[in-house]
Parts: structure tokens; C-alpha cells; sequence
């Protein structure tokens, strides 16, 4: 697990979406060395979406989606942090300069 976490913080968009998607099918059958990972992530997206509009768009972007796949690979942490990831959704798309990039995205 402990490649797969370092493969999280890849520069690389699919080599991350790729870890993603692995940690979430082992969440299934060993939730406790998956999930603390997935969280970590999940929370760190979450904070970067909170930024002012004044981050960059490509990395708006790439915050959306990685935290679509993450929501899709690991539905246990969909259910928990349903609230959180809406109220991050909301405060993107309620920018204007943001909102289009997130619609993109979703």
C-alpha cells in the first residue's frame, strides 16, 4: 500500500487516477489500510477546492476530477463525506470565473 500512497502525490493525472482506482477496489476487501489513504486524499482535495478563484483553472480541474474518481472508487467515503464534498461543489460553482471549469469537469 505504501506505493500506492506515494503514487497519490504523483504529477501525473492518470498515474494518481490510477492509484485512486486501485485503493478503492482494496477498500473493499481491507478498508483499513485503504481508507485512511483515500481519506487523506479526499480531505486534501477538499481544502484545495475551498482556495480562492484565484487558483489556477488546470488545477481546478484536475482537484474535479480526481475527486470524482475518488468518489466513484471508494463509495463508503462518498456516504460519509457527502455534505463536505456538496458544500465544496456549491462554493466552486457559486464563483463565476470557476463555475464553467467545474461544469466542464462534472
Amino acid at each position: 500500500a505504501r506505493p500506492l500512497a506515494l503514487a497519490l502525490a504523483d504529477e501525473n493525472g492518470q498515474v494518481c487516477s490510477t492509484a485512486v482506482a486501485l485503493l478503492g477496489r482494496l477498500s473493499a476487501t481491507n478498508p483499513t489500510v485503504a481508507l485512511p489513504q483515500l481519506r487523506r486524499l479526499l480531505t486534501g482535495l477538499l481544502a484545495q477546492l475551498a482556495q480562492p478563484a484565484v487558483a489556477l483553472q488546470p488545477e481546478l480541474l484536475a482537484a474535479l476530477e480526481t475527486t470524482a474518481e475518488l468518489l466513484r472508487a471508494a463509495p463508503q467515503l462518498a456516504r460519509t463525506y457527502a455534505l463536505k464534498v456538496h458544500g465544496a461543489l456549491a462554493h466552486v460553482l457559486a464563483q463565476p470565473t470557476r463555475s464553467r471549469v467545474a461544469a466542464a469537469a462534472l
